[in-house]
């Protein structure tokens, strides 16, 4: 395979190929020791960072269910199109951290139900299938690396939806593993402005 191997363990692997593989094997760690079922496989064709991404995959490896999407030709669901949600769905997604700070985490502003899953890949395709209004990922100590979101931000993009930072700007990131970085994520612009 004509690529450099990117994953949280190793970092980046380099075999001397302009395209990189964002590996991520077990999204949800804690999830599938604790026996919870939704946690991952994760994997994006990447260049020098995530605007770069071509292809991405995600697995549910509890279920089998399984999401991918290219540059330009949309995201998939077991094979089916799927598109963000175009009304308000009422579900917002994300990791509130250990010790939550209303002040500093918009997701407890955000309305109707909340709901935390603890596998960022996952959490975005089902923002992109329309299950949710938001994905986020703010406040202290709420932090993912490329290759959580890697697969996943291509998947979300290609289904309409948009991926920011604390700024409210496009989400990127490099190809170094130690990066962190807070994002929300929003089936549209009018979604964010709640949030921000």
């Amino acid at each position: 395979m004509p690529f450099n191997v990117i994953s949280e363990e190793s970092g980046l692997t380099s075999r001397g190929f302009e395209r990189n593989l964002l590996v991520d094997p077990l999204d949800g760690t804690f999830n599938a020791e604790v026996g919870f079922p939704f946690y991952s496989l994760s994997v994006a064709d990447v260049g020098t960072d995530l605007r770069s991404v071509r292809y991405g995959f995600v697995m549910n490896l509890n279920s089998g269910e399984f999401y991918y999407a290219e540059s330009g030709k949309g995201a998939y669901r077991n094979g089916a199109r799927i598109r963000v949600s175009e009304s308000t769905v009422g579900c917002s997604i994300g990791n509130l951290g250990k010790y939550p700070d209303r002040s500093m985490n918009p997701l407890i502003r955000s309305p109707g139900r909340i709901r935390s899953i603890g596998c960022a890949s996952l959490e975005l395709c089902l923002l992109a299938q329309g299950s949710a209004d938001v994905v986020s990922y703010m406040g202290p100590g709420n932090y993912v690396r490329n290759v959580d979101i890697g697969a996943g931000y291509i998947i979300l993009i290609e289904a309409g939806g948009q991926i920011l930072d604390g700024d409210g700007k496009p989400l990127n990131m490099g190809l170094d593993v130690r990066e962190r970085k807070n994002f929300i994520a929003v089936r549209s612009r009018e979604e964010l402005e709640e949030f921000l």
